[in-house]
């Protein structure tokens, strides 16, 4: 967990230095220049504290930060299979996404951000699919309690969405497991019955997609499992103050 928490500050200096440079160049740079620029940036300053510069053997195993990041229509899509090479521009959907490992230990962090029009507008749309997504991520983490089930903590996620009458952008399970494989068991899912322990870590994916509109948000952390209810090892927002950019 300690080194977990590690991975993760330097996960979250990353975010913050990705959302300033899209501030920053806006619509002259692609998804893809935020991702590299950021990667380059952030993995000088993790191996310059692990103490790289010699290249000895057997140290640092197991460290890395990578982030991408992607803007309009594949955000519509959960994992889309092509490179991510878009300019950014308004009106459209972008996420900041990566992995952080330290020692091999440290998970996910996605935030989903809405881009303004040229008149400093935000779709409608767009903010409805963000603001259910978002709601869904912190009920995960009220719900990831000791003593619940993976499927309960599903079960209450997706009920939620169905009310908010967004069923047809539903596209996979609330979050898997998040340990030293990555992806892996148990899954917060209708079809797992896991009861919950203390400091059990699962990802944070009630994302919502709408291929049809080419707009879409995923978000994820490593939440922890705790006795009244779970907690996340990022500190980057989740408001609106921080996702709802104007360029």
């Amino acid at each position: 967990m300690a080194l977990t928490r590690r991975a993760y500050t330097y996960f979250d200096r990353a975010h913050a230095y990705a959302r300033d440079y899209i501030l920053t160049f806006g619509t002259d740079v692609t998804d893809y220049e935020v991702g590299v620029a950021t990667t380059f940036w952030i993995n000088n300053q993790l191996y310059s504290d692990l103490d790289l510069a010699n290249g000895a053997s057997h140290h640092g195993v197991g460290a890395a930060v990578e982030i991408g990041c992607r803007v309009g229509p594949l955000c519509a899509y959960p994992h889309p299979n092509q490179p991510l090479f878009n300019r950014i521009q308004r009106n459209m959907p972008l996420q900041v996404e990566g992995d952080a490992h330290v020692g091999g230990r440290g998970g996910e962090n996605y935030r989903a951000f809405i881009i303004a029009d040229n008149a400093g507008n935000f779709d409608s749309h767009m903010q409805k699919l963000w603001e259910v997504s978002q709601r869904s991520c912190d009920m995960q983490v009220q719900l990831q309690k000791e003593g619940s089930t993976c499927s309960s903590v599903a079960y209450e996620i997706l009920k939620y969405q169905v009310a908010q009458g967004v069923q047809d952008f539903i596209y996979h399970r609330p979050a898997h497991g998040e340990g030293s494989e990555g992806h892996q068991a148990p899954y917060l899912s209708l079809g797992d019955p896991t009861v919950l322990k203390q400091n059990m870590t699962f990802s944070e994916e009630p994302g919502l997609y709408d291929p049809k509109t080419l707009c879409g948000f995923n978000w994820s952390d490593c939440v922890v499992t705790g006795t009244e209810s779970g907690y996340r090892m990022s500190r980057v927002p989740y408001s609106k103050e921080w996702c709802w950019i104007k360029l």
